[in-house]
This record gives structure tokens, sequence and C-alpha cells, in this order.
């Protein structure tokens, strides 16, 4: 069984962390990572929680700290990085007349089905990682109904399966100062080592990313990081749509990181034919 690790922060309390709720369902383990001073909080509630070392420092510290001191002592292959927030996870057919289907954990048995075959895994260029699509939101499944199982060289964003051994050989690792972000910079890491990343595009989840995080100054500072790292890859542009609760921030302050998908495809072909789906 495939290891489900969970990092979660100020939410022990029942029906708090609704991935934990479809896990529970189907009988399915999970370890919850939680900052110190909540681990008695938590440790109530589920069966197996693990305090990380510090607090308040962001999600690439926590996936840091579950990379470093969690996965690679035991030496894991594979596992997943849940959010704990997940209303659900869906089957989306192709087909456009077809109503997308709750299925709980089931999906996520299915995601594994597939990734574990050959097929996917002598892939090339080999996925190092996989996510879900979103249903509905922002380019989610819902929108585009793509007729593929799978689209390579997608970002992951929430959920990700990520195969460790690749992610080793291409020296990937989360960056422990970007509390967003911090999955964009992991697969660029893994994109420059000729990895690509894939998303399921019949396997989906719902609850869309919080979009006020766009004008936090955090966003800011983290995507001008990105662009320094990354140069071409990604850009900063104006966005100007106004989310509930931040009207008052002047138009001017209002950001997005734009991702130049046509440079780093570009890149990736230098390793294999990225634009090849199954």
């Amino acid at each position: 069984m495939i290891p489900v690790l969970i990092p979660s922060k100020g939410k022990a309390r029942p029906g708090a962390t609704p991935t934990t709720d479809l896990l529970k369902a189907a009988g399915r383990e999970y370890t919850l990572f939680v900052e110190p001073q909540e681990y008695e909080a938590y440790r109530h509630l589920h069966a197996d929680v693990v305090p990380i070392v510090e607090s308040g420092r962001g999600n690439g510290y926590v996936r840091r700290w579950i990379q470093e001191n969690y996965v690679n002592p035991r030496e894991l292959e594979i596992s997943w990085i849940l959010d704990d927030d997940f209303d659900d996870l869906w089957y989306v057919p192709p087909e456009r007349e077809v109503k997308p289907i709750r299925g709980g954990a089931e999906v996520l048995a299915k995601a594994e089905e597939s990734v574990l075959t050959e097929e996917f895994l002598a892939l090339e260029p080999p996925v190092a990682a996989v996510h879900f699509a979103f249903l509905g939101g922002i380019g989610g499944a819902e929108a585009s109904r793509d007729p593929r199982p799978y689209t390579f060289a997608k970002i992951p964003v929430m959920g990700l399966l990520v195969i460790w051994e690749r992610a080793r050989a291409a020296g990937a690792v989360y960056e422990p100062d970007l509390p967003i972000h911090e999955d964009v910079n992991f697969a660029f890491q893994l994109f420059k080592a000729g990895y690509t990343t894939a998303q399921f595009n019949w396997l989906a989840q719902s609850g869309a990313p919080i979009l006020s995080t766009y004008v936090k100054p955090a966003y800011r500072s983290a995507s001008e990081w990105m662009v320094k790292r990354w140069g071409d890859w990604c850009t900063i542009v104006p966005n100007p749509k106004i989310y509930k609760g931040f009207e008052s921030i002047p138009e001017g302050e209002r950001i997005m990181l734009r991702r130049n998908h046509t440079r780093w495809k570009r890149h990736l072909k230098e390793f294999g034919n990225s634009e090849r789906n199954v």
C-alpha cells in the first residue's frame, strides 16, 4: 500500500480534515504531519501523527521536513503528499454528457493502479510526480474533459503522488522558505533534470485553491523568488481580479505567477517527446 502523507495545521477537531474522513471511510491508513504545539490535540483524533520541528514556517518547510525526515530515512520509493481539505475525489469521464462520479478513496486506489504499471513507468520522458485535475475551478477537468487519461508536463497542485526514486535522481527538494509555489518549484527541478510531471485527466479532486493568496505579500515574495531562480520559465503578470475580502487592495498590487509552458516543454523535448500522451 502506498503511504499517504498529509501536512495539516489548525484543524485538530472532528470533521476539519475531510481528506482523512475519505481515507477512514475506506479503511486506508495515513500519516499526519503537524506543528509540535498541536501534536497532542491531533493524536486524539488520528492514529498516526508525527510532529515536525518548527512552527509557522509554511508549506515548503513542512514538505521539506517530510522529505528529509520521513521519506528519505525510510527510502520510500513512492508516496502521496495530499492536502488535508479535499472535499472528495471524482471520476470525470471524458464524455461531456456523463456527469462526474463521486469516488472517494476508490479514486486514490484507481490512481495508484494506473501508475504502478510497466507502461506508465516506461513513459518518456519519465514521470516523477502525478496529480489530480480540479473538478471545476481553474482549468478544471469539468471544463476541459480531456479525452486522454494523462497529460504530460502539468504543474502539480495540491494532491501529489511522488515517485521518490526519480525525485532523488533529479536532486529535487522542496524549498523550505517557499510558503507558496513550493510544488511548482519542485516540478521545475524535475523538469531541469529531464523528468516530467503528469495530471490524471479522468481523476479529479474538488476543493479549489484559495485564490485570495494571490494578493498576499507572501505570494509576491515567493513569485519574485521563482522568477529569480527560473528565469524565462515563469514571469510575474498583473492579476486585476478582485477576491472576496481583498477588495481594498489596489489593483496594481494584485499579481500572479505566469508559467511559460512553451519554454519548459521545449526543454523537456531534449529528453524525449513530452507532448506524447497516453
